[in-house]
């Protein structure tokens, strides 16, 4: 209530302390300014008090959670965070994404790879039925979009996106959907979590992981992730 702020570790079973959370921000709201990396120097940020999602609710006095674990609640009208230092490695790139889109709603992501020039668009929805990977070639143009189907709000999903030697693929609760070629820029390194462009993205997301080149253990990051989680 009094917008201050603190950083959150991990209990002892090693998930977020959400007990910390409660006792930090008691009957008031709590907002997420910084999303610590895994690597220790990709945090993602968001400094405008406005803009920040949600993680704990003052009136349930509860953190906010999907499947029993914790979740970032983005409101769909201006929610974001960015995480400047994000590279694309000579075209190939993995990302992968838990959420549960609240509402569906048309041109928003759950991921972007977007500066001044957009590198890819990952994880985005055209529409209220689908997922697609969408990439950009050098000259700031459509390169190739590659569509997928995609579940209804309100369910738990994992997605992912890769491109490897100018190929990409959705996978979605880890089967591959649609392929394609495509063809993805290097010069840009900023993530951007909950929008595309001016559109935001109406969801609770769990967990964003990107790496700047092709994985080759997808199966075994997603069966990881899906233990954890309880997905699929």
């Amino acid at each position: 209530s009094g917008d201050t702020e603190t950083d959150i570790g991990y209990d002892s079973n090693g998930d977020l302390d959400t007990a910390a959370i409660a006792t930090h921000c008691g009957s008031a709201n709590g907002y997420v300014v910084t999303w610590y990396d895994q690597a220790g120097s990709n945090n993602a940020t968001q400094s405008t008090q406005g803009n920040q999602p949600k993680i704990y609710d003052g009136t349930t006095q509860a953190v906010i959670t999907e499947n029993g674990k914790p979740a970032l609640d983005f409101d769909g009208s201006n929610d974001l965070m960015n995480s400047p230092t994000m590279t694309v490695t000579d075209g190939e790139f993995m990302q992968t994404a838990v959420y549960v889109n609240d509402v569906n709603k048309a041109n928003t992501a759950i991921a972007t790879i977007d500066t001044s020039v957009r590198v890819a668009q990952t994880l985005q929805f055209p529409d209220t039925t689908k997922i697609r990977l969408l990439t950009f070639n050098s000259s700031g143009g459509i390169d190739a979009i590659i569509a997928a189907s995609t579940t209804s709000a309100g369910t738990h999903t994992l997605a992912t996106a890769h491109v490897l030697n100018g190929h990409g693929e959705v996978f979605v609760n880890g089967v591959g959907q649609l392929t394609g070629s495509v063809n993805v820029r290097t010069d840009q390194t900023n993530i951007r979590i909950g929008a595309f462009g001016a559109n935001y993205a109406d969801s609770r997301i769990q967990e964003v992981l990107h790496w700047p080149s092709e994985q080759t253990n997808r199966t075994d990051i997603e069966t990881n992730i899906n233990t954890y989680f309880s997905i699929y």
